[in-house]
């Protein structure tokens, strides 16, 4: 069977995989992106949707969470039937009916507090106008869609890039979603990572803004203000999470014009925002998180020791089976330096786990990146003394923000033998994990090179020596 795919992001590439996989042979990618059309991914070429028409396939397969009922039409007017559209690849979490009871008042109400607010009475005081008809339709698909799945506006907030275009900063971008959080009771129904709601409306996954607590921002009447019926995260907090993404990843597109345009904003109406921001705009940086000494007691033993069944874990006998030879002098220096920062600062190994492209690198699959830190987590006890967001042990050596592994529970993965391997006298987050990591990111950011990159180079690992269980296969 002869396959194009519509769409070679993220979800064109995992798409690509899975048809693959069932015996299927993928011809081309179609996509709307002129700068794509006419390049080469995966060995297919990239072709504008009207040239579909000119090959001969069985199947054009529509790989996109989102836009899919616009995608189906637009390949109906160029006269492909229904029966040859097929859709390989759909989300694994979607919305669904909260079971929880409320009364139809219960779901869209908002509290009066929310109202009275000094965050809800600074924004209402610049008198904003706002026409852009196509965010205001999306605010409004999202209210609908939370009222007939039984979730009350209360328990919801719309963050990122929508605060701007609230406050008339910018207009909506083509193809932007609008982002929310939910509080931690409803996120045990949905899960903690993304969430897709519609074709333009998704949650983010636990944690993702900064490590910040959700439930927070949602509950405390001055962390949000309210815009047509709905709660948004504050510019002051939005402000802060742009600059907090500026200090560990300063080449992101489109940061410096976001924090320029809201500094401006702040200038601009320094008389509303002067009870809460510092004299100069500079105090408003995110307060630096360095590492500080544990003051918990520990024996030196305590500090150094691994617990045995990690050392003896099923997890730990696969990687000494299947790691190819590791010579990456820049790892081992690195290593070396995290477990000397981890001593100085009274921080045992058991309580912290390596991840993402360290355990490429100690797995032999390649070796860290020039400028590539280490990224470690941290157990809950840590994270309570040290806070939710990045923090940087060294210019090497930095943690991730809680929950920043798509919503997966660090303590799970640090605490059970299982969920990690030891190499070098520190735990590993295991390549299995890493993969299913990398492939969720690549849905996301397949831009990415690298993240493809690793997929591949994994991929290719198993396909050699060692399956996703770890074990050698036969030749």
């Amino acid at each position: 069977m002869r396959v194009i795919i519509f769409g070679c992001g993220g979800v064109g590439l995992t798409a690509k995989d899975k048809l693959e996989d069932e015996g299927m042979t993928v011809i081309a990618f179609a996509d709307n992106n002129q700068k794509r059309q006419g390049t080469v991914i995966e060995g297919c070429l990239v072709i504008p949707p009207d040239e579909i028409v000119g090959y001969e396939y069985d199947y054009v397969a529509i790989a996109a969470f989102k836009h899919q009922s616009a995608i189906r039409k637009q390949l109906q007017s160029l006269e492909i039937p229904d029966t040859k559209i097929i859709m390989p690849i759909e989300p694994e979490n979607k919305i669904f009916r909260n079971p929880q009871e409320y009364t139809e008042e219960g779901l869209v109400t908002l509290a009066k507090e929310n109202y009275e607010s000094e965050a809800n009475k600074r924004f209402q005081g610049l008198h904003i106008t706002v026409q852009d008809e196509v965010f205001l339709g999306k605010l409004e698909e999202l209210k609908t869609i939370l009222k007939n799945n039984n979730i009350p506006l209360e328990k919801v907030c719309v963050v990122k890039g929508s605060v701007m275009i609230a406050y008339g900063l910018r207009a909506s971008k083509k193809f932007e979603d609008i982002d929310v959080i939910m509080t931690k009771d409803l996120r045990e129904f949905y899960g903690r990572g993304n969430v897709f709601i519609s074709e333009d409306i998704e949650m983010v996954a636990v944690g993702y803004l900064n490590g910040w607590d959700d439930d927070e921002i949602i509950n405390n009447a001055e962390r949000h203000f309210i815009f047509h019926g709905l709660k948004f995260m504050t510019l002051e907090d939005f402000y802060r999470y742009k600059r907090a993404i500026q200090i560990v990843k300063p080449k992101k597109i489109g940061l410096d014009k976001d924090l320029r345009v809201v500094s401006e904003f702040f200038m601009r109406h320094a008389d509303i925002f002067t009870d809460i921001l510092p004299e100069g705009l500079d105090l408003l940086t995110v307060p630096t998180q360095g590492i500080f000494v544990n003051p918990a007691k520990y024996t030196k033993e305590e500090l150094l020791a691994l617990p045995q069944d990690s050392l003896e874990s099923a997890s730990t006998r696969k990687y000494n089976e299947t790691h190819l030879p590791v010579d990456d002098e820049s790892l081992f220096l690195k290593l070396d330096k995290l477990k000397q920062l981890l001593k100085e600062f009274n921080i045992p190994r058991e309580k912290v786990c390596v991840v993402r492209g360290a355990v490429m690198a100690a797995y032999g699959l390649r070796k860290l990146r020039e400028a590539e830190t280490i990224d470690i987590i941290m157990t809950e006890d840590l994270r309570t003394l040290y806070g939710r967001g990045y923090i940087r042990l060294s210019e090497d050596i930095s943690m991730s923000a809680v929950y920043y592994m798509n919503g997966r529970d660090e303590d799970e993965i640090i605490n059970n033998p299982d969920k990690h391997f030891v190499f070098e006298e520190l735990k590993f987050m295991n390549l299995e994990e890493v993969y299913a990591f990398k492939k969720e990111v690549r849905l996301y950011k397949s831009y990415k090179q690298e993240v493809r990159e690793d997929l591949l180079l994994v991929k290719n690992f198993y396909q050699r020596g060692g399956n996703e269980n770890g074990k050698h296969r036969e030749n």
